[in-house]
């Protein structure tokens, strides 16, 4: 592994940058050293809930350096494949951040049962009534797309709370049918927006993450490098701190 094979650093956030509003020790000298290195810097994150904005706003306000457009979320992924396949009448399971990006965004929103399309996407304030509508949508819809399959994810304390996955699980249950697309992490969608956007091949990408069911397993589907953060370093690629990894191309 060398500096000089990576034009562009792929970081996750949550678990990775940061634990909820809490900045972790070596994040921000991390992602410093490759900036000094004159490297792309990309923050891809399965959170749906937050425009790229927002998420922008929080990085800068813990002390990092971005721009709104080095960042790529899943919202921002599902709404740009729905705008490609040109859906119109879907219905948004999500935060209202994600409802607006597809109204605000020229793709038609009906949130009713009478939708004929519907996106997946977190929501904190699931109801049983939400997953009604859905799942009734679902059963019959023309397409499905959700934003990521992911489990959970860490806050502060490192307390794990159930994530977007939950809620396209039991819809998809219900409804005896799979999404037509799953657009987040470890799918490639992410990694197809880098090369097109930036105009470099997959094996110049280097993925950072926590997670070996979504961030290490999208780099090995996708074929690029990663770095792993996590306990048991026993394993190429793997480190126990953010902070270490500078130390590794040294």
């Amino acid at each position: 592994m060398k500096l000089s094979d990576y034009d562009l650093i792929l970081f996750d956030l949550d678990g990775t940058i940061y634990n909820g509003p809490e900045l972790i020790d070596g994040a921000k000298e991390t992602i410093d050293f490759f900036r000094a290195n004159n490297k792309y810097i990309v923050f891809g994150t399965n959170n749906s809930s937050k425009t790229r904005v927002q998420i922008a706003e929080k990085l800068n306000s813990l002390g990092i350096k971005c721009e709104y457009d080095e960042v790529v979320t899943s919202a921002f992924l599902a709404y740009n494949l729905a705008k490609k396949l040109k859906l119109s009448d879907v219905y948004v399971v999500g935060s209202d951040s994600l409802i607006n990006k597809f109204s605000n965004g020229g793709i038609m929103v009906n949130q009713t049962e009478s939708a004929l399309n519907l996106v997946i996407g977190y929501d904190i304030m699931i109801t049983y009534e939400k997953l009604t509508t859905a799942f009734r949508i679902a059963m019959n819809a023309h397409t499905i797309i959700s934003c990521n399959e992911e489990r959970n994810y860490p806050s502060n304390n490192n307390e794990l709370f159930p994530s977007c996955g939950g809620i396209v699980k039991a819809i998809e249950w219900c409804a005896n049918r799979k999404s037509d697309y799953v657009v987040g992490k470890p799918n490639s969608f992410m990694i197809d927006y880098l090369i097109d956007k930036y105009g470099i091949n997959k094996k110049r990408i280097l993925i950072v993450g926590d997670s070996t069911e979504f961030d290490v397993q999208m780099a090995k589907d996708s074929g690029t490098d990663y770095i792993c953060i996590h306990q048991d370093n026993s394993m190429i690629n793997y480190v126990r701190k953010i902070s270490d990894i500078p130390n590794l191309f040294k």
